[in-house]
């Protein structure tokens, strides 16, 4: 079964201290997406890094406001490979992508500076786990 760190019974504390880290746990028991919406991709994660930003979504700081639901995978950044698509997805099998925290891209895309919801915070999960299910940023809208 596929795993995942997430946020449980996070408490304030200084992002800046390591303490921080004891307000994630790991998820042993998170089902494999199974089903995927058109245009979208199945990453199987092989990389995360856990940023400045994540540590003060993980402690509730109010230098990063806003709520973010509780079992939130941190973390924008990653690396994966592409594991399965969606009906009309541009992605195919293999591909290996790089994630960031607005776009996402294979090694033959521009990098994109167009907006959409930051992976990690709030109500998205982000990309500290195996699995995430994805779409090109100029399709969140």
């Amino acid at each position: 079964m596929p795993s995942a760190w997430q946020i449980h019974n996070a408490k304030s504390t200084n992002w800046r201290s390591t303490d921080a880290l004891e307000n994630l746990h790991l998820n042993t028991n998170v089902p494999k997406p199974s089903h995927l919406e058109p245009k979208t991709a199945l990453v199987l994660i092989r990389a995360a890094a856990i940023n400045a930003r994540d540590m003060m979504v993980v402690t509730h700081d109010p230098i990063y406001p806003g709520k973010h639901m509780e079992e939130l995978s941190l973390c924008a950044d990653g690396a994966g490979e592409v594991e399965a698509v969606g009906e009309g997805s541009e992605w195919k099998f293999g591909e290996r992508v790089i994630l960031r925290p607005n776009a996402w891209d294979t090694e033959q895309s521009q990098p994109s500076m167009e907006p959409m919801r930051g992976k990690g915070a709030g109500h998205e999960q982000g990309t500290l786990k195996q699995y995430a299910v994805l779409v090109r940023a100029h399709e969140v809208f």
